[in-house]
């Protein structure tokens, strides 16, 4: 939940430029704009506010775009686990399978987060009470309508059916409620009027005086032909969108904003759109409709002829100078609408909460057999997966597919190939890879000393690779990762934490593939780097093996919740990689993960 919120409030900050951008265009560019297209920019807008709402894997087409090309956004992610946390399984040296980590300083951040999502639920609810009052006087409206029984009126408004070019039959009901016609309804969708007009109706072709009573013939012409435009262009499941973004965004004042001009356009798309039906003999009469029926009360969950002083205004402007658009205008508008997209396409990925299918691993296993673990009783609890490839078996055995292919941030046991790294690089060598404390106290007695590869790895000490980072540089590092193929390779958070729940991950899937890989040499280092590599994760030695391994654990305030141990177990049938990963409320620990891990390689005797 505080990942979630974060990313939504973030997003709504992110909101500002793009809605900067969209209401510029539509400024700079108006007299380019057929009053239809100019409404369509709002799907654009509509688009925008749902993005930090929607689930992850849909913004791959717009990765090349995003704003990260141009600026270093900092994950969320990130903030929450900010750089001075010391994420991550540190295991004493004297045995490697106890655990140790910091609290997060993002505890704080949550806790602030918490606080704001309650303060926008309570805004949310108080403005969804007076929607409900809304819906429940549309409610009341329904109910009190009757079907249209005037003869003369059907009449005309079949005919404007047909001149609208709709087949569909959209019932014409009235109620003696409203002041003004409305359309409204999704599923089934209806025209209401009010039993005023109906009973004043009057077949004079001509529009009566402003003070008669009498609605003419042209004027409910007017009238009809205007909700049937608000049917063709959907506008009651616009309007459902719009109040939904109301609900959602209601401390937002430039999507409120936005939102009030969107509603002023779809009223101007409607009346160009019953301009281009009507002779410039019938502009006047229009416009003298407007104006005698704008005013009325209409409904909050329809569209109708309502507005403010300053849109009705505008709209006049608008019905005044009307001309029907060319082809030349169309595309103009066209390429004006495909500009603004394109300007807000960088938007997309930052908006977007988990904006990437980086997410997840696309496996095809390399042909090999998958066999299919039931190990539900090992987690006690704890959601999880467990991935292991036999050497001997060319096999693979996995519990929990579905998670085996998602990527994780890998906490520690990214340690395994910062090291290799450092190695290849230089930074330190096979011989000697000593690197000296710098003096700094850390709340655990194995860090305060200087550490060689072995007793770094051992106590998962974090300043000795964080010190490799630095030398090694973000740019170096990011190739580094892309040429293994070491998860999404995104080393978009700082470098001190870019693998503490941040923007690095991997699968378990992974884990394995890679492990794999680096054992069998196939990953181009040095054989020698290497061979200090594994003597550094080595755990123990049994007459059942030679054991490998790293753990890391994941946490959010004092609580671990996330723990992996990776590694490797030498036998003498072959060799076997496996990584389990699991996750919890609390508890969920590296140390855990590795219990959980060999319980699993000594009973199941199907590994």
């Amino acid at each position: 939940m505080p990942l979630f919120l974060l990313g939504f409030f973030l997003g709504s900050l992110l909101l500002c430029p793009a809605i900067g951008i969209l209401l510029l265009s539509r400024g700079i560019f108006q007299n380019f704009l057929s009053p239809r297209m100019q409404y369509r920019l709002w799907l654009l807008f509509l688009g925008l506010l749902a993005l930090p709402l929607l689930p992850p894997g849909l913004a791959k087409p717009f990765e090349n775009f995003s704003l990260a090309l141009f600026l270093e956004i900092p994950s969320y992610r990130e903030m929450l686990h900010p750089e001075s946390s010391l994420s991550g399984t540190l295991p004493a040296a004297s045995h490697w399978m106890n655990d140790f980590f910091l609290p997060s300083q993002g505890e704080g951040l949550s806790l602030c987060l918490l606080l704001l999502g309650l303060l926008w639920l309570s805004g949310a609810c108080f403005l969804g009470l007076g929607m409900r009052k809304a819906a429940l006087r549309l409610r009341a409206v329904k109910r009190s309508s009757q079907p249209l029984k005037n003869p003369q009126i059907r009449k005309l408004y079949d005919n404007c059916r047909e001149e609208a070019g709709i087949k569909k039959n959209i019932p014409l009901r009235t109620t003696a409620l409203l002041k003004s016609p409305v359309f409204t309804g999704i599923i089934h969708p209806c025209i209401y009027l009010p039993l005023s007009l109906v009973l004043g109706y009057s077949q004079d072709t001509h529009s009566l005086p402003e003070a008669s009573e009498k609605v003419s013939r042209q004027e409910l012409r007017c009238l009809l032909l205007h909700e049937l435009q608000h049917y063709r262009q959907k506008d009651a499941f616009l309007c459902l969108l719009m109040n939904l973004a109301k609900l959602l965004y209601w401390f937002h004042p430039l999507v409120r904003y936005a939102l009030k001009e969107m509603a002023g356009d779809r009223e101007l798309s409607c009346d160009a759109s019953v301009l281009g039906l009507l002779d410039e003999t019938e502009y006047q009469a229009y416009g003298l409709t407007l104006l005698h029926f704008a005013e009325q009360a209409s409904l909050p969950f329809g569209a109708g002829l309502n507005g403010s002083f300053r849109q009705i205004r505008r709209r006049i402007q608008v019905i005044a100078s009307y001309q029907k658009p060319t082809w030349h205008k169309k595309l103009q508008s066209l390429g004006v609408f495909l500009l603004t997209a394109l300007l807000l396409c960088p938007f997309v990925p930052a908006l977007w909460a988990h904006a990437s299918d980086k997410d997840s691993y696309h496996w095809d296993f390399d042909g090999k057999p998958v066999v299919s673990l039931d190990l539900a009783s090992y987690f006690e609890g704890y959601e999880g997966c467990f991935v292991l490839y036999d050497s001997c078996e060319d096999s693979f055995y996995i519990y929990r597919m579905d998670q085996a292919l998602t990527r994780f941030s890998p906490n520690s046991t990214y340690k395994i190939y910062d090291a290799l790294l450092g190695l290849e690089e230089g930074i330190i060598r096979p011989e000697n890879s000593l690197l000296p404390w710098d003096g700094s106290l850390y709340p655990f007695d194995a860090w305060n000393r200087d550490q060689n590869l072995a007793s770094a790895m051992d106590a998962s000490v974090n300043w000795y690779f964080q010190s490799i980072d630095r030398e090694l540089g973000k740019d170096i590092l990011r190739n580094y990762f892309r040429d293994i193929g070491y998860g999404n390779a995104d080393l978009g958070a700082p470098l001190s934490s870019y693998w503490m729940e941040a923007s690095l991950k991997i699968s378990p899937a992974e884990q394995v593939l890679l492990l794999r890989r680096l054992w069998e040499e196939g990953l181009g280092f040095a054989p020698e780097h290497v061979k200090a590599l594994q003597e550094a994760l080595l755990l123990q030695t049994s007459e059942e093996g030679t054991l490998y391994g790293k753990t890391g654990t994941g946490q959010i305030g004092e609580k671990a919740y996330s723990g992996w141990f990776v590694g490797c177990l030498e036998r003498r049938e072959g060799s076997q990689f496996f990584a389990l990963y699991l996750r919890g409320d609390s508890g969920a620990s590296g140390s855990r993960a590795a219990r959980t891990a060999l319980r699993i390689l000594a009973e199941e005797e199907s590994l």
